[in-house]
């Protein structure tokens, strides 16, 4: 069976997030998008998944830690506020 990977990008006011997509829709985020500045994803520090989609909590390489939420019927990320840097 050919498996499709493919690179997502999905926008919420002005904020995006690129996911790896492997047989589901999102797999792995790798990087978002905040205030302007592409931040890397480092680490995925956990995730869940809810009747409305699917949540991660990663840390960028800059050592920020956010919470992201796929809401699976919108088709739309949301990006919480920075959560903590490392270290601090």
């Amino acid at each position: 069976m050919l498996e499709t990977r493919r690179r997502y990008c999905s926008k919420l006011m002005g904020q995006l997030v690129e996911s790896y997509s492997g047989i589901e829709y999102p797999e792995t985020p790798r990087a978002l998008y905040w205030h302007g500045e592409r931040l890397e994803i480092s680490e995925i520090l956990g995730s869940w998944r809810t009747p409305d989609g699917k949540g991660f909590r990663v840390q960028t390489e800059d050592q920020q830690v956010f919470e992201l939420f796929y809401a699976e019927d919108k088709q739309e990320w949301i990006i919480g506020q920075p959560i903590t840097k490392k270290g601090e």
